[in-house]
């Protein structure tokens, strides 16, 4: 007989060992692109040029790399 403790972990009654849960293997653990399992957790991961979103950490957004650019100018007219 097992219970389930927390949601990351199933503890065998008589027995000392927990067994992890796999949480990325029903719904994807509920991430946009890719989960990762971790013992007793997973973590959600994005595409190059995407992040986690902060806010619920499955979602993947965007985000802009700034750079500063430096430019010459040219004098010309206008004529």
């Amino acid at each position: 007989m097992c219970h389930q403790l927390a949601t990351t972990y199933v503890v065998v009654v008589d027995s000392p060992k927990l067994i992890d849960i796999d949480e990325c293997a029903e719904n994807n653990g509920g991430c946009e692109q890719t989960c990762i399992n971790k013992p007793g957790s997973y973590e959600c991961s994005c595409e190059p040029g995407l992040q986690i979103d902060t806010l619920n950490g499955h979602t993947c957004i965007a985000y802009l790399l700034h750079k500063t650019t430096k430019l010459s100018l040219i004098g010309y007219s206008m004529l």
